[in-house]
């Protein structure tokens, strides 16, 4: 049932804060996967930006977005495609179908030539 006072909850911690030491690693939905999504340019820097890869939850057997979607009734995130090319944003012929194909996901295929034919 709704209640209508609950606007929605926080959750410490989204990403796992790999600049702490000790049990302060244990927190986190997310770590860093090794796939590089792309670099961005910071100051006078150039950063590399990881895709994300989902922390377990031992005690529930889930990952860690999975049982917190459970928990509040949410959709589970689609885990699949986090580390993996974006089929919206992969160079358009025959080196992105490659890409793509690699990928083994028909929505991702399919996305990919929506985008080819447009």
């Amino acid at each position: 049932e709704a209640e209508p006072l609950f606007l929605g909850i926080s959750f410490f911690q989204y990403q796992v804060a790999y600049w702490k030491e000790g049990s302060e690693l244990e927190f986190g939905m997310f770590g860093l996967g090794d796939y590089v999504l792309q670099a961005m340019a910071y100051l006078s820097a150039s950063y590399d930006i990881f895709c994300l890869e989902p922390v377990d939850s031992d005690p529930s057997g889930m990952t860690m977005p999975d049982a917190v979607a459970r928990a509040f009734g949410g959709k589970p995130v689609d885990t699949a495609v986090l580390c993996v090319p974006n089929p919206m944003g992969l160079e358009l012929g025959q080196v992105g179908l490659e890409e793509v194909i690699a990928q083994d996901s028909a929505h991702q295929a399919e996305q990919f030539v929506e985008r080819m034919l447009r």
